[in-house]
C-alpha cells in the first residue's frame, strides 16, 4: 500500500524463503522516522536487520535518542545489522565544528558494533562518499563530500557457526543507461554508455537512481 514509505519512511526486501518477520518500532522524531526491523529465523540463532533514516538536518541530539532505541531492540541478539541514511558523516561533522564528532556516538551507543565500510577500505584511499556532490548532480551543495550511509553490525562470536562480513561496495554511482545497467562501480575517466537525461530547470541532467549512492555488503555463515 506504500504506507511504509509514506510521507518520509523506509523500505525492506527480503526473499521469501527466509520466513522474515517485520515490525516498526516508534522514534521520537519530527519527520515520521521509524526502525523498520527485519527478524529473520536461523538455527544459529535469529538475525535481526534494521533498516533506518535517520533524523535530518541539525538534529543530532534525535539522531542519539533514535539509535538508542535501536540498541534497546538489538539487545536480545548476538548478531544484528543496521543500515540505512545515518544523516551524520563518519569522519567530519556538516558543520565543519568537529571539537566533538557526532560519528562517535555509534561507540558510545552500539557499543562492539563495526562500520563494515571501514572493514574493507581504507578512507584515506576510499572514504566511501555516499553523498558526492562532486560526481552526483542530484546533490545540490557541489563541495558536500560525505559518509552518511553505512552498514553497522555486531557478532558476539559465541556460536559455532558464525555471520562473517565478505565485502562492501557502493553501487548506484553512476547515471542510468538506455542500453544496459548502470555501472555498479564509480571509475573515473570511464564515461557512461548513451546515459539517460532529464530536462531540470532548463538544462540537461544526468538521471541518477538517488542523490544518494547506495552500499552493497555481504555476509557469509562461516563454520
Amino acid at each position: 500500500t506504500g504506507e511504509s514509505v509514506l510521507p518520509y519512511g523506509t523500505l525492506t526486501m527480503v526473499r521469501k524463503e527466509l520466513h522474515a518477520t517485520f515490525a516498526f518500532v516508534d522514534f521520537p522524531s519530527w519527520m515520521n522516522r521509524r526502525l523498520l526491523t527485519a527478524e529473520i529465523p536461523h538455527s544459529n540463532g535469529n538475525v535481526i536487520v534494521g533498516n533506518v533514516h535517520l533524523e535530518s538536518l541539525d538534529n543530532h541530539p534525535t539522531r542519539e535518542a533514535q539509535l538508542q532505541i535501536c540498541q534497546k531492540v538489538f539487545l536480545p541478539y548476538s548478531f544484528y545489522v543496521l543500515v540505512g541514511d545515518f544523516n551524520f558523516c563518519s569522519y567530519r561533522n556538516f558543520n565543519r565544528d568537529n571539537s566533538v564528532l557526532e560519528n562517535d556516538s555509534l561507540q558510545r551507543i552500539l557499543p562492539g558494533s563495526h562500520d563494515m565500510w571501514l572493514d574493507f577500505h581504507d578512507p584515506a584511499v576510499n572514504p566511501g562518499h555516499t553523498f558526492d556532490g562532486k560526481h552526483n548532480p542530484l546533490v545540490r551543495h557541489k563541495e558536500e563530500l560525505m559518509r552518511y550511509d553505512r552498514v553497522i553490525y555486531y557478532d558476539r562470536g559465541n556460536a559455532v557457526k558464525q555471520w562473517k562480513a565478505q565485502s562492501i561496495e557502493i553501487i548506484g554511482n553512476f547515471p542510468l543507461s538506455d542500453n544496459g545497467p548502470e555501472r555498479t562501480a564509480f571509475r573515473p575517466g570511464v564515461p557512461p554508455l548513451r546515459p539517460r537525461k532529464a530536462f531540470q530547470h532548463n538544462e540537461q541532467t544526468l538521471v541518477y537512481p538517488s542523490d544518494h549512492f547506495g552500499l552493497y555488503g555481504r555476509f557469509v555463515i562461516d563454520g
